[in-house]
């Protein structure tokens, strides 16, 4: 008999978009989860870490994020829920025996017995698994000797060490007869990636084969790719993505959860959309464009990312989309490539006054900056701008 289990991940609470919240957004999304679990009548939920922005979140980002963990485990009976890079495993670790008293079973870091890491879910036909959780490893962790690994050795990479350590948490918590389900926070080699996730952590350097997650695991519940998607090369692993769009590399993602019922063998996964973030989305035109567009009332509902086509940028470019479109947080400019001035390498001999004309012409694709914006540079130095040695 099959066992159903919620997956999601990645919720980011406390993540803002140009300096805007998203707490709302991030209550709405979590709501519907919840709704959605009451709906579905899973026997557990699993959250595959990077619950929060930030190792130290705000309280309005813990409230939010406590109170939909809560209301989870009431829908669900059940919430398992592992750290990611985003989170502080000390921190999960000293909420553990406060979570657990509402059901929700927190494991922050593998500083404890391999037994530890296991939660074995009954679901209501009478099938059982065992969720074998595996929260982020940092590489330190290997290169500091913390975690000894058999058939690792020094030479080893981290995907080398990170395939012995899932091989050997699974070889040591298996039990005859009920299935294993690896709830994990890692990166897959070769995942479509979101483009809201930390460069660092998704590069060569922490990336794990699928092969990595062997075949006799009916199902593995991914997170820390934002992008829901199967993990390549792995029998049967999944990223459930993150339920908010959190970068505008997402801007065509469809948001949402996955419920996946696994006895013996997978029986199967299926995605459940989720609807109440507000989406990013992606305008271009020339400026005059982009104004008639406002004007006419035709602005996309959502965050706006503005790429302004332009022969000549000017300095107020930027403040009069963003006056057209109140929900703009980035303009970006397309520039033809023949107009853009020759990078310079150097700033030896520069006053600060050129120095930030250079800034602008080769950052902010202004080619011959407005001398009135020079001279406002100027009086926030205090001064005349500051000649250089081989004069102003």
């Amino acid at each position: 008999m099959a066992v159903r289990i919620l997956h999601t991940a990645d919720w980011h609470v406390g993540r803002s978009i140009a300096r805007h919240s998203r707490l709302d957004e991030h209550r709405a999304v979590l709501g519907e989860i919840v709704e959605a679990a009451a709906r579905l009548r899973p026997d557990v939920a699993v959250v595959a870490g990077d619950v929060f922005e930030q190792h130290n979140p705000s309280p309005d980002a813990e409230r939010v994020a406590f109170r939909a963990l809560a209301d989870l485990a009431q829908a669900a009976g059940r919430v398992v829920v592992v750290a990611g890079n985003h989170d502080s495993p000390r921190r999960f670790q000293a909420l553990a025996p406060l979570a657990e008293a509402a059901r929700v079973t927190v494991i922050g870091d593998l500083s404890r017995s391999l037994g530890d890491l296991t939660v074995e879910v009954e679901g209501a036909g009478g099938g059982r698994v065992q969720l074998v959780c595996l929260p982020w490893v940092p590489e330190h962790r290997f290169l500091r000797g913390e975690l000894v690994v058999a058939k690792s050795g020094p030479e080893d990479t981290y995907a080398d060490r990170m395939e012995a350590l899932i091989g050997l948490v699974l070889d040591e918590t298996r039990r005859e007869g009920v299935p294993q389900v690896l709830v994990g926070h890692l990166f897959v080699s070769d995942s479509l990636l979101g483009g809201g996730e930390r460069d660092l952590t998704v590069g060569q350097t922490y990336a794990v084969p699928g092969q990595a997650i062997p075949p006799s695991v009916p199902y593995a519940a991914l997170g820390h790719v934002h992008r829901g998607q199967q993990a390549p090369g792995a029998a049967s692993a999944w990223y459930a993505g993150s339920p908010l769009a959190l970068d505008f590399g997402e801007h065509s993602d469809r948001k949402g959860i996955l419920l996946a019922e696994v006895g013996p063998g997978i029986a199967g996964v299926s995605r459940v959309p989720l609807e109440r973030g507000r989406p990013l989305v992606r305008i271009a035109g020339t400026l005059e464009e982009l104004l008639r567009m406002a004007a006419e009332d035709r602005a996309p509902a959502g965050w706006i990312e503005v790429t302004v086509r332009t022969d000549a940028p000017h300095p107020a470019l930027g403040d009069r989309v963003r006056e057209a479109f109140p929900d703009c947080v980035k303009v970006r400019l397309e520039v033809p490539e023949r107009d853009r001035p020759p990078r310079l390498a150097s700033l030896a001999g520069l006053s600060p006054r050129q120095m930030f004309a250079r800034y602008l012409a080769e950052r902010e694709d202004m080619a011959d900056p407005d001398a009135a914006l020079l001279d406002r540079f100027d009086r926030l130095l205090g001064g005349d701008g500051g000649a250089g040695e081989d004069g102003p």
